[in-house]
């Protein structure tokens, strides 16, 4: 899938390449990983599929195991001939179950690794307690995508001076889109949440908030953009569709446009976005889309997510993780468009603040760093 993480790494990659970097990345050799492929292709940035470990669930079977010991020896063969083939001077790595695919090749190269987190480390077993410590003794330099993912790495043990925010800029996105929704013309007004419909989104959450104020509000929509399919994985975001369609005062006004491409074109209609993210978001590449089209957000204070949002100036961070608080956020929206537009305008031009505009010169910059902390 081609989600948050894999978005901001490429973005990353991309930013390396446009900096004169040559780039390969290798991504799992499955028949099912299209996607990615071709969010690289449309990028220019070369890939070769390569094994890697599916992680480990509680009931298993030996054959899975059996599966994955071969294919952990065959992914460090492979890596290692890459290696001596492509001859990179950096390792740019992002996720614990990758660096363990690969754990006995990067003992063996003196490449320096870069690692970029874009989430909090995995430590509640043994086991990935143990790769993270490989990965604090292994990595050169670590990159954060927030300070809230900053302070994280350095609860885990990770010394601050091997850490440095750079934020992701806005996923630029190329892949061929759908058509774009109908919406209903007893709308004029609508409010938009871009993302997966997973439990830890807050989806139903913002549903909630809907419902409050539909009543007051008889001309309001919500668009909700973001995959729904007969996939396994999906079956969350179903029951939340159909649930929605249950609710008999809003029902028409909820538009599922399902996965949508040129989220920019989404977020031009609505006046105000929603981020109701009830985990701990690390970043917020929504929130950076959202600034980029000049809406402004609102977001649950949880995570690296008040980073991103000047209270008041370009979007606002509510009071609390509920229902009511959102409701209650997205009211002055509704009431004034003039302020949706003022601070949207504040919003586009926050992308300075928060580095955009040097992005691919500060992960150059990364590199440079690794390679003195290297000597």
């Amino acid at each position: 899938m081609l989600l948050g993480q894999e978005r901001g790494n490429i973005e990353a990659l991309l930013a390396l390449k446009e900096q004169g970097c040559e780039v390969l990345c290798l991504i799992r050799n499955e028949e099912w990983i299209t996607r990615i492929p071709e969010a690289l292709e449309s990028q220019g940035i070369a890939w070769r599929k390569v094994p890697f470990l599916s992680a480990w669930r509680h009931g298993s079977s030996l054959a899975e195991l059996v599966r994955n010991a071969i294919i952990f020896i065959r992914a460090n063969i492979m890596f290692l001939y890459l290696v001596r083939q492509f001859r990179p001077t950096h390792l740019h790595v992002f996720n614990q179950i990758n660096v363990l695919t690969f754990i006995v090749a990067l003992s063996l190269v003196r490449i320096p690794v870069v690692y970029r987190a874009g989430d909090k480390p995995t430590l509640h077993h043994w086991a990935w307690r143990t790769v993270w410590r490989f990965i604090r003794w292994r990595t050169s330099r670590f990159v954060a995508v927030s300070r809230f993912i900053a302070d994280c790495l350095a609860e885990s043990g990770i010394e601050r001076e091997r850490i440095e925010i750079i934020y992701n800029r806005p996923p630029t996105r190329r892949l061929g889109s759908s058509s774009p929704p109908v919406l209903p013309e007893t709308c004029d007004t609508w409010m938009i949440y871009v993302g997966q419909l997973i439990p830890e989104k807050g989806v139903d959450v913002a549903v909630e908030a809907f419902r409050r104020l539909a009543r007051d509000y008889p001309r309001l929509g919500f668009l909700i953009v973001g995959r729904v399919s007969e996939w396994d994985g999906d079956r969350w975001a179903r029951g939340l569709q159909t649930e929605v369609m249950s609710y008999t005062e809003i029902a028409d006004r909820v538009v599922f446009t399902g996965e949508v491409e040129d989220v920019g074109a989404m977020f031009r209609k609505a006046r105000v976005h929603l981020v109701p993210s009830v985990w701990q978001e690390p970043s917020g590449n929504v929130v950076l889309e959202a600034k980029l089209a000049g809406v402004p957000s609102v977001v649950f204070p949880t995570g690296g997510l008040p980073e991103f949002i000047k209270d008041g100036v370009d979007g606002t961070v509510c009071s609390a993780a509920s229902a009511e608080a959102l409701a209650d956020a997205i009211v002055p929206y509704l009431d004034d468009p003039g302020r949706a537009h003022r601070e949207g305008e504040a919003a586009r031009n926050s992308l300075d603040c928060l580095g955009n505009r040097n992005f691919g010169q500060d992960w150059l910059a990364a590199l440079t760093r690794t390679d003195r902390a290297k000597g």
